[in-house]
């Protein structure tokens, strides 16, 4: 039997140490917002990872990334791409203006 994704959902003040571990893992998260509007912050291994790893010691240098979205029904509003070394910094952005009781949705797996 395959593995099933676990999904959770939480509030905006209290996302972070979870979000952080999903994209850690190789998850994505997910809020919807008023307007038709949903933000997404992402990370998969398989497409997020350097295409070619350099030579060591140049692999060092070479991080994965994190992607961050932003959809308005089936069209992309906006988007961009941080380096896990400022994984901290894209889920402030993720979580800017929300309220703290603001829903969300962490997808894992």
């Amino acid at each position: 039997m395959p593995n099933r994704p676990e999904t959770r959902t939480v509030e905006a003040r209290g996302a972070r140490a979870p979000m952080k571990k999903a994209l850690r893992l190789g998850g994505q998260c997910r809020v919807d917002l008023p307007s038709n509007r949903r933000r997404t912050l992402a990370h998969d291994p398989l497409i997020d990872a350097p295409r070619a790893r350099l030579p060591w010691p140049l692999s060092v240098f070479q991080q994965d990334t994190v992607r961050y979205v932003v959809t308005e029904g089936d069209a992309r509003v906006s988007s961009h791409i941080y380096t896990r070394s400022r994984v901290n910094e894209a889920i402030e952005y993720f979580l800017r203006d929300l309220e703290p009781e603001t829903r969300v949705t962490i997808f894992l797996g």
